[in-house]
């Protein structure tokens, strides 16, 4: 593989002639790509480069390359994506949301709507290449298990967006090494460097030493989305990860420093984007239908590994014996773009926090930083860990994160219960009379506060009362 790859006019024509686009069909797509790049600067405030880039990659991957279901998150073979950095959250709004309109326009109000929400603290590179590459594994593994010659009944692809280079080192590294060492041929890591220019740059030759395949791009004018098309699709290809580095070009970067949008427009998404994307489903469906063919070819070959491989889907308790191990890796923030299946992973806060953005532990339980659809449970004690546990093994529809504090707490025998959890919340400890006057809610090691709390009040006979009226009486009525 040549050190950098630049692509002629030539070369990307005969790409596209590979890829069995048509002249029009090239003009229509280049028309669209250059409306994304115009609504992503607007969107984000950002430079033309950096817009175009993005712009390039989400229509090389949600258009042309990933093999997913937008209408069925129960598509198991479908193709995974992580991001990180400027790449989570409205980039795959924007994707998401011209995939899920099917070819009809959304007014600029609703378009407005649609990325106005609040979205979570991006990940830095390092947890989002450790989120995908524990993925790479899973999906390897499954392979393993139950592909056999002339019938691959699993062949997706984990795909993750970067946009730092923060994963060279750390723990993250060791990883990195692991992946390649294991050829996991699954995974493709795709490397934004244009937001990247202050920091240390990309060791490309340690992630070949390491057993990566690495593509360089240059984000140029001869980067068109049918080069980036090729370099994911070999990537597919491959035995073994690979990693598409884009840098920024030799030349000076005032180009995009200096080309700030008009904020003052409002967000309007032109009817020609939505075309553009209209076949996404349709293709979709088709890639969901050639698989159920498989799966049923597949049960009637193999019908004891046929009902073993669903329960593995589902997460059913009878295969968790056989994966224990498995479940005990560090807790990294599910980014995959559609709902993950059954997944429940534990680990100790030691491991959480270490990167240079923070020197100390985080110590704090951040629930926000997994999606909404997640249980997320903080147990008091040992007791209260196994209901979280049975409550985990009995979810099928949501994956499940446990918190588990990094020093021993003692335990509460008589009062903490497992199946109480399992309830979604039950009585801890309760009066010796029915007649309270105030009911104390907690959850985690706060438990512990607050039987202290509980026992004070007993003790001390002191009732509640309402500190603006206390006020109002010291001072006299005023």
């Amino acid at each position: 593989m040549n050190p950098m790859m630049h692509h002629t006019p030539a070369e990307a024509s005969g790409d596209s002639r590979a890829s069995g686009s048509s002249p029009h069909e090239l003009q229509k797509l280049d028309r669209a790509s250059k409306l994304l790049v115009g609504f992503i600067s607007q969107l984000n405030k950002e430079g033309y480069e950096s817009s175009r880039l993005k712009a390039s990659i989400g229509t090389a991957l949600f258009k042309h390359v990933m093999r997913y279901a937008p209408e069925n998150s129960h598509y198991f073979n479908r193709d995974r994506l992580v991001v990180s950095g400027h790449y989570a959250g409205r980039w795959q709004d924007l994707f998401v949301h011209l995939i899920a309109a099917k070819g009809l326009a959304v007014d600029p109000l609703g378009v407005a709507s649609v990325f106005s929400r609040t979205t979570t603290l991006p990940c830095h590179s390092n947890q989002a290449i450790s989120s995908a590459i524990g993925q790479a594994i899973a999906m390897r593994n499954l392979t393993m298990l139950y592909n056999k010659p002339g019938l691959e009944l699993l062949d997706n692809m984990i795909w993750c967006v970067i946009d730092d280079a923060k994963f060279q080192q750390d723990s993250a590294l060791k990883a990195v090494s692991l992946a390649g060492s294991w050829k996991l041929s699954n995974l493709c890591v795709i490397y934004d460097s244009m937001y990247d220019s202050m920091s240390d740059k990309l060791e490309v030759n340690n992630l070949k030493t390491r057993g990566w395949n690495v593509i360089e791009l240059v984000n140029d004018d001869d980067l068109t989305i049918t080069a980036l098309c090729m370099a994911l699709s070999t990537s597919r290809r491959s035995n073994a990860p690979t990693l598409i580095s884009v840098q920024s070009p030799n030349s000076s970067l005032s180009h995009w420093l200096h080309s700030h949008p008009n904020n003052t427009t409002p967000l309007d998404l032109p009817l020609e984007l939505y075309d553009v994307f209209q076949d996404v489903s349709k293709k979709s469906n088709l890639y969901e239908a050639d698989w159920l063919v498989k799966v049923k070819r597949y049960g009637e070959l193999y019908p004891a590994l046929a009902r073993e491989f669903w329960n593995h889907v589902a997460g059913k308790p009878a295969t968790i014996t056989q994966h224990q191990t498995a479940l005990t890796v560090p807790i990294t923030p599910p980014l995959s773009l559609w709902p993950a299946e059954q997944r429940s992973r534990r680990g100790d806060h030691s491991s959480l926090g270490r990167d240079k953005f923070s020197q100390q532990p985080d110590r704090r339980s951040r629930p926000g930083r997994t999606k909404p659809e997640t249980l997320h449970f903080r147990p008091c004690d040992a007791e209260e860990a196994a209901g979280a546990f049975l409550v985990s093994i009995r979810s099928t529809k949501l994956p499940t994160t446990i918190s588990l504090p990094q020093n021993g707490v003692a335990s509460c025998p008589g009062h903490s219960s497992r199946l109480g959890v399992t309830l979604g919340a039950y009585a801890f400890s309760k009066c010796h009379d029915e007649d309270f006057d105030l009911t104390l809610m907690t959850a985690g090691v706060g438990i512990h506060y607050a039987i202290g709390t509980q026992e004070f009040l007993i003790r001390e006979g002191v009732q509640e009362i309402c500190p603006s009226v206390a006020e109002q009486e010291a001072d006299g009525g005023n």
